[in-house]
């Protein structure tokens, strides 16, 4: 059963760390989440007519001239300018917006790999998408070639799989079983995870699913899943999914995570001095945690909040 005490909360920054000028799955982003030595970085990944892994949310990016163009029908070469992930065309009067490359996973894990693996790289896998399961094979390949497939330690894995796909993570599972995979949840909670979900690490469900179902946490922790929850922001959501005893946070805003960890998220009950700390999913003393790489023994520098955010 996993251990629930003195656990380090892996802080993620959302395609890169975007929370200055640095435009989302861009080089820059990735290169200013290692300046700032975040905890670890994600990135979704859709594959080209040609089958490269690139790092893109959307079908379809926006290119300077307004048009847009599908990632699955479209070479790298045709994506070379794309600029943004949009959902359509700019509005009229728009600002056009630079030329720029769209970021092949590959130069990603190189990027990672130059400075050491100083933090985790997760990984979603977007679908649904006309490339089916070769979406998952091309990963696990690509991986394979640089030595990822096989962490010595699952828990400790510099690369986590993600998807809302059961499927996929089945696919990745029977690929290479050693890779740690977290099923994400929207709004729902889907039946079959209640029984369980065969070679299903972690569980990431949306902010919106812990708000409605906030015993949600001790039930995955209670089946030895690990919570990863997604895209939390604003200081009162981080500090309630931290009560709650989430082990990862996904943000766009890593600083602010930071700040209310510094700040003394632990007491639900901050503006009534005196009171004891207590832990909303049992009432007992409330758990300490610290801020790392999530796995015991190999956490990152701490971080100054002050620094330059």
């Amino acid at each position: 059963m996993f251990d629930q005490k003195d656990r380090a909360i892996t802080v993620v920054a959302h395609r890169g760390l975007t929370e200055g000028s640095e435009a989302e799955h861009t080089l820059e982003a990735y290169l200013t989440a290692l300046a700032r030595r975040v905890d670890a970085v994600e990135c979704d990944l859709r594959l080209t007519r040609d089958g490269l892994l690139v790092c893109v949310h959307d079908r379809h990016v926006h290119l300077p001239d307004g048009r847009r163009r599908r990632v699955s029908t479209s070479t790298i070469r045709d994506l070379s300018q794309g600029v943004g992930e949009e959902p359509g065309p700019s509005p009229p009067g728009a600002e056009p917006q630079p030329g720029g490359e769209v970021l092949q996973f590959e130069r990603l894990l190189e990027l990672l790999a130059d400075h050491g693996w100083p933090m985790q790289l997760h990984v979603e896998t977007k679908h649904p998408t006309r490339y089916g399961g070769r979406l998952e094979r091309a990963l696990v390949d690509l991986l394979t070639r640089h030595g990822l497939h096989q962490p010595a330690d699952r828990m400790a894995s510099k690369v986590w799989l993600m998807s809302f796909s059961a499927l996929a993570l089945r696919r990745i599972h029977a690929w290479a079983p050693r890779l740690p995979t977290v099923l994400l949840l929207d709004r729902r909670v889907p039946i079959g995870w209640q029984s369980g979900q065969r070679g299903v690490t972690g569980v990431g469900p949306s902010l919106t699913v812990l708000r409605r179902d906030p015993a949600f946490v001790r039930r995955a922790h209670r089946r030895g899943q690990r919570v990863h929850v997604w895209t939390v922001n604003e200081p009162p959501d981080i500090a309630h999914v931290l009560d709650l005893g989430v082990d990862a946070v996904i943000t766009d805003r890593p600083s602010q995570v930071f700040r209310v960890v510094e700040e003394g998220w632990r007491n639900p009950r901050r503006g009534q001095p005196g009171r004891a700390d207590t832990d909303p999913g049992t009432g007992g003393p409330a758990r300490t945690y610290d801020l790392g790489r999530g796995v015991a023994g190999e956490r990152t520098p701490p971080l100054d909040p002050r620094a330059s955010w």
